[in-house]
C-alpha cells in the first residue's frame, strides 16, 4: 500500500555464503559464513543522514577455530545500565559471543581477535544476550549481572562477565528442549519459546512460569483447532511495555507481562516466515527472496501487507536502531532505510488511503495526545472532503465534519459556487482547505456541480441546524460578555473549555462573521433550491451581508425581498430610495407608491418620525390620496408631540391635507386634545379666509360664488377640487364641528374669526362663552336672520343655568331697540311673546316692554302664560299622587314580607356554616334560605 522501508545495498556478491549477521552500532556490522569466517564491517554514514549512498569498508576478517558454520553472534556487555547507555558498548566493556559448532567463543569486538572459548559448555544450541535497553535493577547491582544465556538439551546455563572472561554462573533444568530464546526486559527475566508453550524463567531464582500456553496451534486460539506439527518453530521478540511478540507459524500475536493475547494486535501471514522482527507500529516478516511489512493491529483481518520488498535469496534479519537495521542474503547484507512516518501518511493521503493512514497516526507515539488528535482530525478532515468531492457522498462527509467540529466555513467552501468572498480581497472562495480540521493544503479537487440539487440540500440542512447553534451561542456570549470569551479553536461554533476547567467562549466578532456567512450562504441556497423561503429569511432579524445579498437579489429581480432585507437589517432609507427610484421609473405602477406607504406603516413612527415625513413630502405630491394613508393608516399609536408635529407638517404643505388629518384624528379615532381640535378649527378658519380673499368670482362683498369660478389648482386641489363647492362644505364643517365638539377651546379660536365674515360660526363660538347677546346681536344686527335668533335662544335657554336663563330677555331687548330705531316691526315683538311666552319671565318683560303696548296685543302671551303655569301645575299634581300611589304599595309590600312566618326550629341548619341558627341573629333571603347575619355579611 505504500513504502515504510527502503533497502540500501552495503555489501554485495561475497564469496562467503553468510550465517549470522549483528549489527554493532549504527557505524559497525559483523557477520558470520558457513565455512566459520567473521567479517568486521565498518559504515560511513557522513552522508548517511538523508538516506543516500554510504561508504562500507572491511575493517578486519577472522575464522573460528573449528571452521564450522557461525550459528550466532551476540553482544555482551559488563557495563550496567547507566554505563551502558553512556558508553553505547565502548570497546572496553563489550566483546562478541559467537556460537560455532555448539561452543560458545568470546572474541574482541573491534578486531575480532579471540578471547576465550567455552569448551567446558558444549552442545549449545540457542543463546541470548540482554538488549542494551534493559534496566539493572538495585538487586542486580549488587552481584554480578548475567550478560549470556545459552540452551544446552534441556537445560539453561548462564553466564555472567568476570573482566574478559564468561564464568558460569548456574544452571537452570528444563522440561523440554528450548526453541527460542529472549532476555526479557530486566536481567533476572529470560523467556523460553517451546514446542507448544511460552515460558518465563526468573534467573536470580531459577523458578520457572508458564507464561502461555499454545492448544495445537496459535491458530486454534481464535477457532482453528487443526493438529500442530512437533517440528513448528517459534520465535520471540521484545515489545515495549513488557510485551512479547510470539510467532509460530503463520501468525503472530502480542503477549502482555500476564500472558493474555492482547486484544486487536495480531498478523496472521498468508504463510509461515523464517523470522519476524518489530519495527513498531509494524512488523517485519521474513520470507524466502523477499520482506514483508505488516501492521501490528490491522494484520489480523486479513488485509494486504503494507509493503512486500524484493530482496533475493534474504534468510537472515538483524533490527537493532532505526540507523541499523539490516537484511542478507548468503551473498549480499541491504540495510534497511525507514521512510519518516509523515511521509508514510502523505502517501497514503496520496492514495486516497484515508483509513490507513488514520490507523498509522493512531498507533504512532506523539509528544502529546493533543498532537494525536489533531493529526487524526486532519486525515479525517481530508477524508470527508474526498467523500464529498470525489466519491460525491455528501452525508457521509459533512458528518464527518460534524464530527470533528469543523469551521461552518471548511463546510461551506466545498461549495465553490457558494463560498463567501476572501475576507481580505474580492472572489470566492476555491475551497482550500488548509485550516481546521480537515485542510490538507492540496489542489482543490473538481467543483460540485451546480445541478447537483442533492449536496445542496444537504447544506441546507446543515446551515438550518448552525444557525439554531449560534443562536444559542449569541445569546451566551451577550451573558458572559465578550471581554471573557476568547478561543483558539478554528471550530468557532464549538465552546469549549479552559485549563482550569472553566467554559470558554469564542469571540463575539468571530460568531458574527460566522452567522454573517452562514445567513448569506443559506440565502443563495434558497435562492437555487427554493425561492420561495427567500422572503421569510429576509424579513426577520438575519445576518445577510448586505452588499453580497443586495447583488444575488438584484440579479434574480427580487426587489420585495431586497425591501425585506432592507428593513430587517434597519436601512429605511436605502429601502425607501430603492422603493421611490422604482416609482419614478417609466415601467412604474401604482402599485409602488403603495409599497412606499406600506413600507412607512411598518416603521415606528415616533422614533423614524424624520424619516416617515421627509418621504411622505415626495408621496402627497405623488399621489395625496396615498400620501394621506401614511398617516390616517395603522397608525393608532402615535403620541401626543408625534401628532403636533404631522399637523405643523401637513400644515406647510396645504391645509387640506391637515384638515384631512385632524378630522381623521378626532372623528375616527376620538381624539380628545384641545390643541388638536383648536388646530382643526384655525385651518378651517385659515382654508376660509383664503377663499375669501382671492375674491374670485364673488358675488359680494364676502359670498363666493357656488360654481367654483376659476380658482388655481394645486396638489392638494386634488382631493376637493371645486373652490366654490369646498368653500360651503367647508363652512357647514365648521359649523358643525363647532357645535358638537366640546373639545376646543372657545376663547382661543374666537381671535382667529374675521369681523367681517363667518358670522354664524363666530356666534357658535360666543354661545360656548355664555356670551349669548353679542350672538344675538350677530344674528339680528349682521346677520339679520331673525329665525336663527329665534333658534339661537330656544337651543341655549335654560332655567337652571344663570347665564343662559334670560336669554330671551336679551334678545327681547334687542328687538325692542330695533323697534324703536324703526327696524323691526312691533307685530313680530307680539308674534315672539306669544310664541316664546313660557320661557320669559313676565315680570321682565313687563318691565321692559314700553308703557305704550296695548294690553290687548299682549293677550296672547298672557294665555301663553297662563296656560303653561296650569299645564306645570297639572303636571306636578300627577306626579304628586303617583308617589303617592308608589308610597301605598311599598307599603302594601311590607306588610306581606313582615306577616310572614319563619320557623327556627332545633334542627335549623345555617347552610353557610352548617351550625344551627339557635337563638343567633339571622338572616332571611327571599328564596327562604336562612343564615347567621354574621356568616351572611362575610359571605
Amino acid at each position: 500500500m505504500h513504502t515504510v522501508f527502503h533497502a540500501h545495498a552495503l555489501v554485495e556478491r561475497l564469496p562467503l555464503a553468510l550465517s549470522a549477521l549483528l549489527a554493532i552500532d549504527a557505524g559497525r556490522l559483523v557477520a558470520g559464513a558457513d565455512n566459520g569466517s567473521l567479517l568486521l564491517y565498518t559504515i560511513n554514514a557522513d552522508n548517511d543522514h538523508d538516506g543516500g549512498d554510504c561508504t562500507v569498508a572491511l575493517q578486519e576478517s577472522r575464522s573460528v577455530v573449528s571452521r564450522k558454520r557461525v550459528d550466532a553472534i551476540f553482544l555482551v556487555s559488563a557495563a550496567d545500565a547507566a554505563s551502558a547507555s553512556a558508553t553505547a558498548h565502548s570497546s572496553s566493556s563489550s566483546f562478541l559471543a559467537v556460537l560455532s559448532d555448539g561452543i560458545i567463543a568470546l572474541r574482541n569486538v573491534d578486531t575480532l581477535a579471540p578471547i576465550q572459548q567455552l569448551d567446558s559448555v558444549k552442545g549449545v544450541t540457542l543463546m541470548t544476550a540482554p538488549a542494551s535497553t534493559v534496566s539493572v535493577s538495585t538487586e542486580t547491582k549488587t552481584s554480578v549481572p548475567s550478560v549470556l544465556c545459552a540452551a544446552v538439551k534441556k537445560k539453561l546455563v548462564v553466564f555472567a562477565l568476570t573482566g574478559e572472561s564468561l564464568v558460569v554462573t548456574k544452571e537452570i533444568a528444563l522440561t523440554d528442549r528450548p526453541r527460542c530464546l529472549l532476555w526479557g526486559p530486566t536481567p533476572t527475566t529470560l523467556y523460553i519459546g517451546y514446542t507448544r508453550t511460552i515460558s518465563v524463567v526468573d534467573l536470580s531464582s531459577g523458578t520457572i512460569r508458564e507464561l502461555h500456553a499454545f492448544r495445537t496451534s496459535i491458530v486454534s486460539s481464535f477457532g482453528n483447532f487443526a493438529p500442530m506439527k512437533q517440528t513448528s518453530a517459534m520465535s520471540l521478540e521484545l515489545l515495549p511495555n513488557n510485551r512479547v511478540l510470539a510467532t509460530r507459524e503463520d501468525t503472530t500475536i502480542v503477549l502482555d507481562e500476564k500472558g493474555d493475547i492482547v486484544p486487536d494486535l495480531e498478523v496472521q501471514w498468508d504463510r509461515s516466515p523464517q523470522q519476524v522482527v518489530p519495527s513498531p507500529p509494524f512488523v517485519v516478516g521474513l520470507f524466502p527472496g523477499q520482506l514483508v511489512v505488516q501492521n501490528l493491529r490491522s494484520g489480523g483481518s486479513g488485509g494486504h501487507a503494507v509493503q512486500t520488498l524484493p530482496l533475493a535469496n534474504a534468510h537472515l534479519l538483524a533490527f537493532g536502531s532505526s540507523s541499523s537495521s539490516l537484511v542478507a542474503s548468503p551473498s549480499a547484507i541491504w540495510r534497511l532505510i525507514p521512510i519518516d512516518f509523515e511521509d508514510q501518511i502523505e502517501q497514503l493521503v496520496s492514495a486516497s488511503l484515508f483509513s490507513q493512514a488514520q490507523a498509522l497516526v493512531e498507533d504512532l507515539d506523539f509528544p502529546s495526545e493533543s498532537d494525536k488528535v489533531a493529526n487524526v482530525m486532519r486525515i479525517r478532515g481530508m477524508y470527508a472532503h474526498h467523500l464529498f468531492r470525489i466519491e460525491h457522498k455528501y452525508a457521509e462527509a459533512l458528518a464527518i465534519l460534524q464530527e470533528l467540529q469543523a469551521s461552518p466555513l471548511d463546510i461551506i467552501n466545498l461549495y465553490p459556487d457558494l463560498a463567501p468572498p476572501e475576507p481580505g480581497g474580492g472572489g470566492h472562495g476555491d475551497g482550500d482547505e488548509t485550516g481546521g480540521a480537515g485542510g490538507d493544503g492540496r489542489a482543490p479537487a473538481p467543483d460540485v456541480p451546480q445541478t447537483d440539487s442533492k449536496a445542496v440540500r444537504m447544506l441546507l440542512t446543515y446551515l438550518t441546524e448552525q444557525r439554531a447553534v449560534l443562536a444559542k451561542l449569541r445569546l451566551q456570549q451577550e451573558r458572559h460578555g465578550a471581554a471573557a470569551a476568547a478561543s483558539e479553536s478554528l471550530s468557532l461554533h464549538a465552546q469549549g473549555h479552559d485549563k482550569q476547567g472553566n467554559k470558554v467562549y469564542p469571540v463575539l466578532a468571530d460568531t458574527l462573521y460566522l452567522s454573517e456567512v452562514i445567513d448569506t450562504t443559506l440565502l443563495k441556497v434558497y435562492l437555487r433550491i427554493n425561492e420561495a423561503l427567500v422572503g421569510p429569511l429576509l424579513r426577520v432579524s438575519n445576518y445577510c451581508n448586505v452588499e453580497e445579498s443586495e447583488a444575488l437579489l438584484l440579479e434574480r429581480g427580487k426587489h420585495d425581498e431586497l425591501v425585506g432585507l432592507y428593513r430587517a437589517k434597519g436601512l429605511h432609507r436605502k429601502a425607501l430610495d430603492f422603493l421611490k427610484q422604482k416609482a419614478v421609473s417609466p415601467e412604474s405602477t401604482a402599485g409602488e407608491v403603495e409599497k412606499m406607504v406600506a413600507y412607512l406603516h411598518a416603521l415606528n413612527i415616533n422614533d423614524d418620525m424624520d424619516l416617515v415625513l421627509d418621504y411622505a413630502t415626495w408621496i402627497l405630491q405623488k399621489d395625496p390620496e396615498e400620501g394621506m394613508k401614511v398617516f390616517t393608516e395603522y397608525y393608532d399609536d402615535v403620541g401626543y408631540e408625534a401628532r403636533k408635529r404631522i399637523v405643523r407638517f401637513l400644515e406647510s404643505i396645504s391645509d387640506d391635507f391637515a384638515i384631512a388629518y385632524l378630522e381623521h384624528l378626532i372623528t375616527e379615532l376620538g381624539d380628545t386634545d384641545p390643541d388638536l381640535s383648536d388646530a382643526l378649527v384655525f385651518c378651517y378658519i385659515a382654508k376660509l379666509k383664503r377663499e375669501l380673499a382671492s375674491r374670485t368670482g364673488l358675488q359680494g362683498p364676502m359670498v363666493p360664488k357656488r360654481d367654483g369660478g376659476n380658482a388655481a389648482q394645486s396638489s392638494a386641489a386634488k382631493i376637493q377640487p371645486d373652490s366654490g363647492r369646498s368653500f360651503w362644505d367647508l363652512r357647514r364643517k365648521l359649523a358643525e364641528f363647532l357645535e358638537t365638539s366640546t373639545y376646543y377651546r372657545a376663547e382661543k379660536v374666537l381671535a382667529s374669526f374675521p369681523t367681517d365674515a363667518l358670522c354664524e360660526e363666530r356666534a357658535t363660538v360666543l354661545s360656548r362663552l355664555k356670551r349669548h347677546e353679542e350672538a344675538l346681536r350677530i344674528y339680528t344686527e349682521q346677520v339679520r336672520n331673525y329665525r336663527l335668533a329665534n333658534l339661537y335662544c330656544e337651543r341655549h335657554y335654560d332655567p337652571d343655568d344663570p347665564a343662559s336663563r334670560d336669554v330671551f330677555i336679551i334678545l327681547l331687548r334687542i328687538y325692542l331697540a330695533m323697534v324703536a330705531a324703526d327696524e323691526f316691526p312691533m307685530a313680530e315683538v307680539h308674534s315672539f311673546l306669544t310664541a316664546y311666552g313660557a320661557s320669559i319671565n313676565a315680570a321682565q318683560a313687563l318691565h321692559i316692554l314700553p308703557d305704550t303696548v296695548p294690553l290687548q296685543n299682549l293677550l296672547g302671551y298672557f294665555e301663553r302664560g297662563m296656560h303653561d303655569m296650569h299645564r306645570t301645575r297639572n303636571m306636578n299634581e300627577v306626579v304628586k299622587n303617583l308617589l303617592k300611589a308608589e308610597v301605598v304599595q311599598f307599603k302594601e309590600r311590607l306588610t306581606h314580607v313582615q306577616a310572614k312566618r319563619i320557623p327556627i326550629t332545633e334542627e335549623r341548619m345555617c347552610s353557610i356554616c352548617l351550625k344551627r341558627i339557635a337563638n343567633s341573629v339571622f338572616t332571611h333571603f327571599p328564596n327562604g334560605v336562612v343564615v347567621h347575619a354574621y356568616c351572611a355579611s362575610r359571605k
